[in-house]
């Protein structure tokens, strides 16, 4: 996953309805736990709240280094849903929360829009479900990715993001 709305919960799964960036909101720093969290990701990486957006190679095939002038990365990407799932259910009727998705978004339908920038927001993409959506409980408990951190990104950069 390469965005997220934050890193405080909130009481519900619907992540359509938030914005999701590669940029996030840290925990609230004025609990004990809050800035325990933030310590403790400090002590990680510089930049604890923000993921890669580019995995760029450092030579072209040839073995010729990549000028970073020749880059072209966003700052910050943000995913907003079309998208507005059925979050009302009847009382009796307490389905898993793919099930409900599985009804009510179909192959071709627009799961996100993607924009990039920082300050304000440029139209760059669309995600499409290009198929059946499909439920995997291998995927929800057992598949876990590692993040790039995004530093990686800073050279690509123009001087008055890094």
């Amino acid at each position: 996953m390469l965005a997220m709305y934050a890193m405080i919960p909130w009481n519900d799964n619907d992540f359509f309805k938030r914005t999701l960036s590669n940029r996030v909101k840290g925990p609230p720093k004025d609990s004990c736990e809050g800035q325990t969290l933030h310590k403790k990701l400090l002590e990680a990486t510089p930049c604890p709240y923000e993921t890669a957006v580019g995995q760029i190679g450092d030579k072209y095939v040839n073995g010729v280094s990549v000028d970073p002038d020749d880059v072209s990365i966003p700052f910050s990407l943000k995913f907003d849903s079309p998208f507005e799932p059925v979050t009302e259910l009847p009382e009796n009727q307490l389905l898993p929360w793919h099930e409900v998705l599985k009804d009510n978004i179909q192959e071709g339908d627009v799961v996100y829009h993607v924009y990039q920038g920082y300050e304000g927001k440029k139209h760059i993409a669309d995600i499409v479900l290009d198929s059946e959506l499909e439920y995997s409980p291998f995927g929800d408990e057992k598949l876990f990715f590692q993040h790039v951190r995004g530093e990686e990104d800073y050279k690509y950069w123009p001087e008055d993001k890094r």
